[in-house]
């Protein structure tokens, strides 16, 4: 009978009836709010493209000047900027240049060539090899090809560094594009009278030689070059410079990278007319431009970033006087503490997954409660890790509540520390279901634990310079408490050096110390600077306009900039069956809309570890709302500020070069002045033409609109002063003596003999010969040809044929017919020297005296005639009659005329000894 009773059913207890009456728990996922809008966009603004033009920098000033210059790219409101190119090419590896929407390629003078010269001819010797010049020459043609015609082509450097010895070469390469036409509109220099280098910088001397060269780039005429590896041609049959413009200062380099965002935006082309008018060549001298700028301008980029840094700081740590709490990390108070216990058990109670199981464990009171225990299975698991979860994000996304961590953190430890005397309890139950009841509430007990350790990391990284809390001691397995959960379950704590807050504080730093740095200057300031800080204005603005709350008293009620911030910034725990659950910080991207099942995107959840990542999508949120303050920079706020330091443009009226205006007003036309106002409409230059140019009248103002409508600028252009009366040239030539080896150009080089020749022959000094008539000096052999034959009567005026003027002409040498030349001697000696040798047929017609099997067989021939003739007894007397009467013809004639003057510096040296060594 007992055996037979063993096999009959228990009856069931009162609890198992309850149990069995229990369905199986639902788990609903979780939400994490509605959707939200799209951060607003500022309205777009029509701007005109800006016309192709290449900025080709050189050395280290050339560095400085496209680095500002992009920069200033960067911060305008008008483009867009794709048909501008830039080009850097230094003597030593540089730092990538910044974006600033032009392309940008750079290159470096690598090769190791020495010079027997000077430190130019070593830079220069570089260039010439195919290694070097070969990209620069693809990256023109490429160009060429991208932007077609109408190219505003601009070089900048220093005189005074080695690697300006590559402009001549450099302007070879331009001047001789393949193809047909010429794709450059102009082609502009911009040199420095300084170096950021001093150390690198050449004596006074070579800058002077330099300069030469330079000026004579300038003049039209047919330019001879030394062919560069793989160039036929040896003639340039215009200017190689249209413009050109020294500027001396510590400012040059900015003050040429302003004159570069005025003259290249698209409001200024009337500007180039002027400048190409008003080109004039005073007295046989080169010239050059000068200028003087100013600009105001909103920092625009710096603004932005600031608000952005000073936005993400607010939304997480708040900076409300009277809202303490206003930020995502809120601080304790005492006054909204909430009990440990009432907390977890609401969790429990009243969560999405309630279920009466979790009431049957709260109501529990000792070891009697569990005689009888319920099936476990993992749906519990869920139930348990989805109601507490909710609890969490119902506390850490109240934006009401204070201390949300360390009250998430309490609530967990009564937890861990509850389902620690639940285990002990169930561990003396009697029920079959035991073990695999005690080891649910171990899942939950290290849930609970996974969930305690995150919120303490998070309270690390959230908090700058704070002890961690320590951690409730029953947090802790104990030893041999046994668990479902892999070892993965528990989180290394975050090692990186700085919290988040302490991230963010270096982004709002460096925000200020970038504000900073563009707040002033002599050329261009920034509307925020203050004569006590650059960051009083800006900090104004952002109370007045950003966050008004701040600076209306009384005010608490969160402007919208900083309520679309924040209500993106939030709390959500990752729940996925088998792993633990995280607890991540999320940032809703601006234009990411929440999933419909209400879920943040996954891109947008971030770990206590993802520090700097999360950061960066704060930082990218806050940016997409400081985008939207673009109209206040370019508005009200713009016209208040311009409005205080429009005296500022005032500066435009000196110029950036110093010059003898004395000696400049006896050459017509030198220094002529033109003045500009640029500004966005012509309301705006008109109201502040009298603070920017005090001393000119209305009329004497040219105001441009259409500028950017973040800055004003005033220009002042000095045009056509020639190089002698500049003070900076002038300190150069003294130090100069003509000597030869300064020079790279044979021009030059025979020019500066002849000079020396001159002063050591007569005693007195000499100017140096002008640019037109050192063009025809490239050849010094048929320079000397030329003299020679004139001196002793091969180079005879002829009558014309018919009502022809007389022609000077070449007398005929045995096979070689006469060469008509010219009704006048200096031209004369261009025709001979220059342009017969060097005219496109003398390279295909045999018949030509110049073609290039027969020159070498005249130039011998004419020497030998010359050389017969001054043999000859009545040579003497050729000569005296040459002197009395030819000679003298132009001494008189060159006391007014600084060409005849140089030309009969040439016949009075040949007529001496030819310069020709071995004559």
């Amino acid at each position: 009978m007992p055996l037979f009773r063993n096999f009959l059913p228990r009856p069931e207890s009162e609890a198992q009836r309850r149990f069995a009456g229990w369905e199986r728990p639902s788990a609903p996922p979780l939400k994490w709010g509605s959707d939200l809008p799209a951060f607003p966009r500022p309205e777009p603004r029509h701007t005109p493209q800006f016309a192709p033009a290449l900025v080709i920098g050189l050395g280290d000033t050339g560095e400085a000047v496209l680095r500002d210059w992009l920069s200033q790219l960067a911060q305008s409101s008008s483009g867009p900027h794709s048909a501008l190119r830039a080009y850097l090419l230094t003597e030593r590896p540089t730092a990538p240049l910044p974006e600033g929407g032009a392309q940008t390629r750079q290159a470096d003078l690598t090769a190791t060539v020495s010079s027997t010269r000077n430190r130019r001819a070593a830079t220069g010797e570089q260039f010439r090899q195919v290694s070097a010049h070969g990209p620069f020459r693809e990256w023109l043609e490429a160009c060429a090809r991208d932007l077609h015609r109408d190219i505003r082509l601009i070089i900048v450097g220093s005189v005074h560094e080695p690697i300006i010895g590559i402009l001549g070469d450099m302007l070879q390469i331009i001047r001789l594009v393949p193809g047909r036409g010429n794709p450059y509109l102009t082609v502009t220099a911009f040199v420095a009278m300084d170096t950021p280098d001093p150390a690198i910088a050449l004596d006074d001397a070579e800058t002077y030689a330099a300069l030469r060269e330079i000026g004579r780039f300038t003049f039209g005429g047919e330019h001879w070059m030394e062919p560069l590896p793989g160039q036929q041609q040896q003639i340039i049959r215009s200017a190689l410079l249209d413009q050109l413009f020294l500027i001396e200062g510590q400012s040059a380099s900015t003050a040429i990278a302003e004159a570069l965002f005025t003259l290249l935006h698209p409001s200024t082309r009337s500007i180039w007319e002027n400048l190409a008018n008003n080109l004039a060549r005073p007295g046989h001298e080169a010239a050059a431009h000068t200028f003087g700028v100013a600009a105001l301008s909103v920092p625009r980029r710096e603004i932005q970033a600031y608000v952005a840094a000073r936005l993400a700081r607010a939304a997480l740590c708040g900076e409300h006087p009277q809202k303490p709490n206003e930020g995502l990390r809120s601080l304790p108070s005492s006054f909204h503490s909430r009990d440990p216990e009432t907390l977890a058990s609401r969790w429990l109670r009243n969560g999405p997954a309630a279920h009466p199981l979790f009431d049957w464990l709260l109501d529990a009171v000792g070891p009697a409660h569990f005689r009888s225990l319920p099936p476990a299975h993992i749906g519990f698991d869920d139930a348990f890790q989805s109601n507490i979860a909710n609890g969490l994000l119902s506390l850490l996304n109240d934006h009401a509540a204070t201390d949300h961590l360390a009250q998430g953190r309490a609530a967990l430890a009564w937890l861990i520390d509850w389902l620690k005397q639940i285990r002990e309890w169930v561990a003396a139950s009697p029920d079959a279901n035991q073990r695999a009841f005690a080891e649910m509430i171990a899942r939950w007990r290290d849930s609970a634990s996974h969930l305690a350790r995150q919120l303490d990391e998070w309270e690390h990284t959230l908090t700058p310079h704070t002890k961690t809390a320590e951690p409730v001691s029953s947090w802790r397995q104990p030893a041999g408490d046994s668990s479902d959960w892999r070892s993965s379950a528990a989180t290394t704590p975050s090692t990186s050096a700085a919290t988040l807050s302490e991230w963010l504080d270096q982004r709002q730093r460096e925000s200020q110390s970038a504000l900073k740095a563009v707040a002033g200057g002599s050329v261009r300031r920034a509307l925020t600077a203050n004569d006590s800080d650059g960051l009083v204005e800006i900090e104004k603005y952002y109370k007045d306009t950003i966050r008004p709350e701040l600076s209306r008293f009384g005010a608490t009620d969160a402007s919208s900039a900083f309520r679309r911030v924040r209500e993106r910034l939030g709390w959500w725990v990752e729940l996925m069956p088998g792993r633990p659950p995280t607890i991540c910080l999320t940032c809703i991207p601006p234009t990411v809309p929440l999933a419909a099942d209400g879920q943040p995107p996954p891109g947008s959840r971030f770990t206590a570890n993802d520090v700097e990542r999360v950061g960066q999508a704060l930082l990218e949120m806050t940016k997409a709302q400081a985008n939207a303050i673009e109209a206040d920079l370019t508005g009200l706020w713009f016209q208040q500020r311009l409005a205080q330091l429009s005296s500022f443009l005032s500066r435009s009226n000196t110029p950036l070069l110093a010059y003898d205006e004395n000696a400049a007003i006896h050459y017509p036309g030198a220094a002529s002045r033109r003045a500009y106002l640029i500004a966005q409409d012509k309301t705006i230059t008109a109201a502040h033409r009298a603070a920017a140019f005090p001393s000119l009248p209305s009329n004497q103002i040219n105001e441009l609109d259409g500028g950017d409508p973040a800055r004003a600028t005033a220009i002042t252009f000095w045009l056509n002063i020639p190089l002698s009366v500049i003070e900076p040239v002038r300190a150069a030539y003294a130090h100069y003596g003509h000597r030869s080896s300064l020079h790279l150009f044979p021009q030059e080089r025979t020019a500066a003999e002849y000079e020396r020749r001159w002063r050591e022959l007569t005693g007195e000094s000499i100017s140096p010969f002008p640019p037109d008539l050192t063009l025809a000096l490239a050849d010094p052999h048929l320079v000397t040809l030329f003299c020679q034959a004139l001196i002793c009567g091969l180079v005879e005026k002829k009558a014309g044929a018919y009502s022809d003027p007389p022609c000077w002409t070449m007398s005929a040498v045995e096979d070689f017919d006469p060469l008509p030349l010219a009704a006048d001697l200096w031209p004369a000696l261009k025709k001979f020297a220059l342009e017969l040798p060097n005219e496109s047929e003398t390279h295909t017609n045999p018949a030509k005296h110049f073609y290039r099997e027969r020159r070498g067989l005249y130039v011998e021939t004419l020497r030998a005639a010359i050389r017969a003739q001054q043999r000859q007894p009545e040579n003497r007397a050729r000569r005296e009659n040459f002197s009395k009467t030819t000679l003298e013809e132009l001494r008189r004639r060159s006391q007014q005329d600084p060409l005849t003057r140089a030309y009969v510096c040439v016949l009075e040296v040949e007529f001496d000894e030819p310069l020709w060594a071995g004559w």
